[in-house]
């Protein structure tokens, strides 16, 4: 098979990735994978990546696990920080899923330290890494090191002006007080974030924060 025809199985394999075919995606990642001798190639890794995404939406952690590691050290191998940053997201995200908090949170770590030092000014993505931690530590009932993380995630949020990033955490921030019955503090940040998704525009979130302000 020539690398055109592998390269439309693999278009053929996002397709129905996208459609929410997974098994029949699977299949063809597979199949396209197995036709590619060169596992340094750009199409290689971008298949191991949507494989790994196609077995985590299946439930199949272990097979994400796997795509993601081999994509990890392809990408150190190629010296390729920012995929190798993306992968990090990925295995916080699988060990998140199986409930391996401490390797989610050793994961964490290191992508914080990797961010911080290769893409500094990349606030978006840091804001992102530090809501993944606050979700960590709110799945394990750590009120104190959860808004201190969310902070920090709005912090780096408003830094990157964010506006949409910042109206998730905002809202998060609410169900973060409600949870913990500090009913005030929950209606500031319900308020807040319900203002930032008129500007944006987002029918469904301002219905669902309305129902709880009017709950």
């Amino acid at each position: 098979m020539t690398m055109n025809q592998i390269k439309e199985l693999a278009d053929r394999a996002m397709t129905l990735h996208e459609k929410e075919d997974y098994a029949e995606a699977e299949r063809l990642f597979l199949e396209a994978l197995y036709l590619i001798d060169d596992k340094d190639s750009q199409l290689y890794q971008l298949l191991v990546y949507g494989l790994g995404v196609n077995y985590s939406l299946q439930g199949n952690y272990d097979g994400a696990r796997s795509c993601f590691e081999e994509g990890r050290l392809n990408a150190r191998k190629a010296n390729n920080v920012d995929f190798e940053m993306d992968m990090l997201r990925e295995l916080v995200k699988t060990s998140r899923a199986t409930k391996d908090y401490d390797s989610a949170k050793l994961l964490l770590e290191e992508e914080i330290l990797y961010r911080e030092q290769y893409a500094p000014n990349d606030r978006s993505s840091l804001s992102a890494t530090w809501f993944e931690k606050a979700i960590i530590y709110m799945e394990e009932n750590h009120p104190k090191k959860s808004e201190e993380a969310l902070i920090q995630a709005m912090t780096y949020a408003k830094q990157a002006d964010d506006e949409e990033g910042l109206a998730y955490l905002l809202m998060t921030m609410g169900d973060f007080y409600q949870k913990n019955k500090q009913s005030e503090q929950a209606i500031q940040y319900y308020e807040e974030s319900l203002q930032k998704f008129k500007q944006l525009d987002k029918r469904l979130e301002i219905a669902v924060i309305e129902s709880i302000l009017g709950g």
